[in-house]
C-alpha cells in the first residue's frame, strides 16, 4: 500500500502478492518466525563482533578499522531494516506515516551499498597488502584508513540524499516484504539503472580484485617452491598460507549472492510468490549481515578463542551476581 500516493507500480505490487485469505496465516507465521530469528541474530551477533574485535591482536589494526565499518553496516542492516520488518510483520500494519516511510526509505537506501563499499575498502587493503607488501605499511596508514571510511560513508549518505531528490522525496509502503522505498522517477530511468550499475558493479570489480590477488599468489608459490627445491632438494614443498586471503573471498562470495539475489528479484516483482520474494529479496541481505560474523569465527583461531574467553568470563560474572548463586 502507498504511503504518500501515485506510484502505479509498487501500487500494483502491492496488490498483485498479497497472500490469498486460506494461506495468509501460514505465510504471516513463517515470515515472523523467519524474521524474529534472522533479527535476533542480527542484534546479538554483530555486537559481539565488535567487542572480539577490539581484543583480537593477530588482525591489524588498519584491517579493523575496514571489519569495523562492515560490522557497523550490518548492526544498522539489524536495527533500520530487520527490527522494524519484524515489527510490521508482527503488528500485520496495513499502513505507516509518511515521515516514518521517508525515514526507514532513507536508511534502507544508505544500508544497501555501505556494506558492499566497506568490503570494496577491504579489498584494496587485501590488495595493496599482497600487490605492494613491503610499500603497504607505508601506503595504508590507521589515518589514513580512517580517513577512507569516513569518506565512504559520507559519499554513500551524499549519493542517497540525491537519489531522494531524484523521486522528489516520495516513498511507498510495500506491506508484503514489508519495507519502504522511494518510487523510482518514471520520467529519469537513467538514475535506477546508474544507481544500480554502482551496486552491480563494485561487486564485479571487487571479484576481478580477488580473482587478480589468487593469480599472484599461485605465482608467488610456485616461485618459492621452486627456490626452495633449488636450496634444499628433496624436502617438501611448503604452502603458503591464504587463509585470510580465503576468507574475504567466503565474504565477497556470500555478499555477492545475497546482493545480486535482490536485484534479480526486482525484475520478477510483479509475479513472484510472496514467499518466493521473501526467500529472494528480503532474507538473502539480513543474513549476509550476521553470517559475516560467522565466518569471523569458524575462519581465525584467535577470534574463535577471544570469543570463547569472552562468553565464559561474561558467564561468569553473570552467575556470581545472582542472588541464587552457589559460594
Amino acid at each position: 500500500m502507498n504511503s504518500t500516493g501515485t506510484n502505479e507500480d509498487l501500487s500494483t505490487i502491492n496488490a498483485s502478492t498479497t497472500p490469498m485469505t486460506q494461506n495468509r496465516i501460514e505465510y504471516n507465521f513463517i515470515r515472523c518466525i523467519l524474521l524474529v530469528i534472522t533479527t535476533l541474530l542480527l542484534l546479538t551477533l554483530n555486537p559481539l563482533c565488535l567487542v572480539v574485535l577490539r581484543h583480537v591482536h593477530s588482525i591489524q589494526k588498519k584491517t579493523k578499522i575496514f571489519l569495523r565499518s562492515m560490522t557497523v553496516a550490518d548492526l544498522g542492516v539489524g536495527l533500520f531494516r530487520a527490527l522494524p520488518m519484524t515489527v510490521l510483520v508482527i503488528s500485520e500494519t496495513e499502513h505507516i506515516g509518511d515521515a516514518l516511510c521517508k525515514v526507514l526509505a532513507y536508511a534502507d537506501s544508505i544500508l544497501i551499498f555501505s556494506p558492499q563499499m566497506s568490503l570494496l575498502l577491504l579489498t584494496v587493503d587485501r590488495y595493496i597488502s599482497v600487490v605492494h607488501a613491503l610499500r603497504y605499511p607505508s601506503l595504508v596508514t590507521v589515518k589514513r584508513a580512517r580517513i577512507s571510511i569516513c569518506c565512504l560513508w559520507g559519499a554513500v549518505v551524499l549519493m542517497i540524499t540525491g537519489y531522494g531528490f531524484t523521486t522528489h522525496r516520495k516513498t511507498a509502503y510495500i506491506k508484503y516484504i514489508p519495507a519502504c522505498m522511494f518510487q523510482p522517477n518514471s520520467s529519469k530511468p537513467y538514475v535506477q539503472i546508474v544507481y544500480s550499475s554502482i551496486a552491480v558493479g563494485t561487486l564485479l570489480v571487487i571479484l576481478a580484485a580477488y580473482a587478480r590477488l589468487f593469480m599472484i599468489s599461485r605465482h608467488q608459490a610456485r616461485a618459492i617452491q621452486v627456490e626452495n627445491q633449488i636450496a634444499q632438494p628433496g624436502n617438501p614443498a611448503v604452502r603458503p598460507n591464504n587463509k585470510a586471503l580465503k576468507t574475504v573471498l567466503i565474504i565477497v562470495l556470500t555478499a555477492s549472492v545475497a546482493n545480486l539475489l535482490p536485484v534479480c528479484a526486482l525484475l520478477l516483482l510483479k509475479s513472484a510468490h510472496p514467499i518466493a520474494a521473501l526467500f529472494t529479496y528480503v532474507l538473502p541481505v539480513l543474513t549476509n549481515s550476521w553470517l559475516n560474523v560467522v565466518i569471523y569465527y569458524l575462519r581465525n583461531q584467535d577470534f574463535r578463542r577471544v570469543t570463547h574467553d569472552l562468553l565464559i568470563s561474561n558467564y561468569r560474572s553473570c552467575k556470581r551476581c545472582m542472588p541464587f548463586a552457589a559460594n
